[in-house]
């Protein structure tokens, strides 16, 4: 399901509520950013032969994380409070130049 949404209203609302703002991110940034990577067949990062099952897995993760697919069209936002929240931040490394 997708929307159109008011990230501005939602930051807003976040912010009024006593939450911490998150920023507004490309899916496929989110995604590379929380181990989409390492959800991808071992062959690609081997630069290996890809199985036949294992093409369906790729053909998937470059159409949610390359700008050609949804990675740039689509937007994520997270926001939130406590410490879940800060353990959520601390995760947000980016991913290895090469990746």
């Amino acid at each position: 399901i997708t929307a159109h949404v008011n990230f501005d209203d939602l930051m807003a609302g976040a912010g009024d509520a006593g939450w911490d703002r998150g920023e507004v991110r490309p899916l496929g940034s989110f995604l590379a950013l929380h181990g989409a990577f390492d959800l991808l067949p071992a062959a690609v990062a081997s630069g290996g032969v890809l199985k036949p099952d294992e093409w369906a897995t790729f053909a998937a993760a470059r159409r949610l994380l390359l700008p050609s697919g949804m990675g740039s069209d689509l937007k994520v936002l997270a926001q939130g409070r406590g410490a879940a929240w800060s353990s959520f931040c601390e995760m947000q490394t980016p991913p290895p130049i090469e990746a």
